[in-house]
């Protein structure tokens, strides 16, 4: 994408929609970065999807972007697409517990470590409960 286009069609990363609402605000790297408690060159690598946005600064985007975006392109980590969809539908760890089936210790882990292999098996009950859910959200196995 070339560094002068104002904005990305149809963001379908949690980068790309900080990217698009940072462009359309007109705001420069390094305001944004300060915002959300990150170095510039993490904010850029985002940005250009070079690495997804640990879960740890979801809710900050969030509350940056000022909405819960969907994200689809299967590039955002597996924790990462749950906060959001837990913020999005305003469901607790509890529920989402019950509706995928997993112990507390997974969602706790892949919310909030930086590195975690997941069972394959309760990664699939994770991705089955998103997919159920919210297609947009659950759409990829991606982790």
């Amino acid at each position: 994408m070339p560094k002068k286009l104002l904005g990305i069609v149809t963001p379908t990363t949690l980068g790309e929609h900080i990217r698009k609402v940072r462009l359309e605000r007109k705001e420069q790297q390094q305001e944004v970065a300060k915002i959300l408690n990150v170095n510039q060159m993490y904010l850029s690598s985002w940005e250009h999807n070079r690495k997804p946005v640990h879960p740890k600064y979801v809710e900050s985007v969030v509350d940056y972007l000022g909405y819960v975006p969907d994200v689809t392109g299967g590039f955002d980590r597996l924790g990462t697409r749950t906060k959001l969809f837990r913020m999005k539908h305003g469901i607790s760890h509890g529920e989402f517990l019950h509706m995928a089936n997993i112990e507390p210790h997974t969602l706790h882990r892949i919310e909030v470590k930086k590195w975690w292999n997941i069972d394959v098996q309760e990664r699939e009950r994770i991705i089955k409960a998103l997919e159920q859910a919210d297609p947009v959200l659950g759409i990829s196995s991606a982790g």
